[in-house]
């Protein structure tokens, strides 16, 4: 005796299985903004921390400035000290101030290092690679922080705000799957074999024949001990939950973009003011220092001048990096960080 046969088996209707399919599309759908999302975050992090690095060697180079006017007048006023034409205690005031200068340079050095490895790490760049970073245009900056637009913003277009409706679609699928696992499941069997048998595989005693079987089956579920019903409550729970994140999302994205316009507009009063106070104290410190030079002010009056004027430019560097985090504060918030190495 020899057989062979097939057998075919179709679901003609399960709800369960059409929901599942439903459910891998969100959730495709889902990963796809998640890592938009991610990119969003990374390019403000790296933007923030390349702009951070940019200021860091703007501010070294005014330091430099400053030291070398310094070294100079601590020159002259080891030549006049030698001259007996200045006191020891003078000459003094002009090293010590110095020493503060080269000492605050340091700390700056210090962190501008750890703002590269930071930048390399965010990258990807091996620690032990060296990265040089493009002088600052400060021009440029100030251009690109007056001259942003401030758009209107539209909370629907925000990637959160996408991601938490797309969360809220899966999760009404899924409460879909749970009430779908109740309802009954329709399966269409096929199946087609064929027979031998004999005494020899020829001959009058060799017979074979044909079986075929078409049939419908019915899967109604009875009773599952509450087990469905209390998955079903469940997911319902779990689809407000995310109605109610979703309103305080709304609030949260609309207080952020808000906030970082108030901060964004401060940055630009800040940065004006801060700007002409600079030339203020470098115009101040030049006249100070020549009229130190012509006998018409004292050694104090330079000293003062100076300290003015490194804290003047300390507080522009200040405001320049607040300005420019604010402008990438802002892009983020109107969702277009995207654009900002364009």
């Amino acid at each position: 005796s020899a057989n062979w046969g097939a057998s075919i088996t179709q679901q003609l209707v399960n709800f369960a299985l059409f929901s599942a399919v439903d459910i891998a599309k969100a959730a495709e759908q889902l990963a796809a903004t998640g890592v938009a999302a991610d990119a969003d975050d990374v390019i403000a992090q790296t933007a923030t921390l390349f702009y951070s690095t940019q200021i860091l060697e703007y501010s070294l180079d005014l330091f430099d400035e400053s030291l070398a006017t310094m070294e100079r007048m601590a020159a002259v006023m080891e030549a006049n000290r030698s001259n007996g034409l200045v006191r020891n205690v003078d000459a003094d005031r002009i090293a010590v101030t110095k020493m503060n200068l080269e000492t605050e340079k340091s700390g700056l050095i210090q962190a501008l290092e750890v703002q590269k490895n930071l930048l390399k790490l965010e990258m990807g760049f091996p620690m032990d690679q060296e990265i040089a970073i493009e002088p600052v245009d400060i021009d440029r900056i100030e251009s690109m922080i007056f001259l942003e637009s401030m758009p209107r913003f539209n909370v629907e277009e925000q990637l959160p705000f996408k991601m938490l409706q797309q969360q809220k679609e899966m999760l009404g699928l899924q409460k879909r799957a749970a009430v779908s696992e109740v309802l009954p499941v329709l399966v269409l069997n096929a199946n087609y074999s064929m027979n031998y048998m004999g005494d020899h595989f020829y001959g009058e005693t060799y017979h074979h024949f044909p079986v075929s079987m078409l049939s419908l089956s019915l899967k109604v579920p009875i009773f599952t001990g509450m087990s469905k019903t209390a998955k079903i409550k469940k997911a319902g729970l779990e689809l407000q939950k995310a109605e109610h994140d979703e309103r305080m999302l709304v609030q949260s994205l609309t207080m952020g973009y808000n906030n970082a316009r108030m901060q964004m507009d401060q940055s630009r009063s800040t940065i004006c003011s801060q700007k002409r106070n600079k030339d203020l104290a470098q115009d101040v410190r030049r006249v100070t220092e020549t009229n130190y030079n012509e006998g018409l002010a004292n050694l104090s009056d330079v000293l003062n001048a100076s300290s003015s004027l490194i804290q003047a430019q300390m507080n522009y560097i200040n405001a320049l990096s607040s300005s420019v985090k604010s402008y990438i504060d802002l892009k983020k918030a109107d969702g277009s960080i995207s654009e900002i190495n364009r």
